[in-house]
């Protein structure tokens, strides 16, 4: 959710491809909440509800609700503009600890016999946080070290 002052904020965006992606339905775009919700097929009385809440957060400086505490942009000026969300996983942060070989390892680092991991079961990898884009790169990396350790270790 977005309104006017907020979108100039975006990084690597114009209002060229805003007005694409509205036409191509990939982003919605309305001059009241009411009519954004409908858009996005909301009850709009929740819709402006959210947003006024949303708003005097920032006001307070405080969000009680989810506890985020780094906002300063409120959601007042039209046009609005909401795009389609769903819930997806997009990467499994922790996961089994695995050595350099992929074999994932007991609480005290030692390797569970004939067990290996790799890819985004596997963690250890980035230490607290992931660093976009390099799952790929651990799933082939550590697939093939994974494959390669359990055909040495059954010979």
């Amino acid at each position: 959710m977005a309104d006017d002052e907020i979108k100039k904020t975006a990084a690597n965006t114009s209002q060229e491809k805003l007005d694409r992606q509205v036409e191509a339905g990939t982003l919605f775009r309305a001059d009241t909440l009411e009519e954004l919700a409908v858009k996005v097929g909301m009850d709009p009385a929740v819709l402006v509800d959210t947003i006024n809440k949303y708003n005097s957060y920032v006001d307070g400086g405080f969000d009680p609700e989810f506890h985020k505490d780094t906002f300063s942009l409120k959601v007042e000026k039209a046009p609005f503009y909401a795009t389609p969300r769903k819930p997806a996983v997009h990467h499994t942060m922790g996961g089994l600890k695995i050595d350099t070989k992929a074999h994932v390892l007991e609480e005290n680092d030692k390797p569970i016999k004939n067990l290996y991991a790799a890819g985004e079961v596997a963690g250890g990898i980035h230490a607290g946080n992931r660093l976009g884009g390099n799952a790929l790169t651990d799933i082939f990396t550590f697939g093939r070290i994974a494959g390669k350790t359990a055909i040495d270790e059954m010979k």
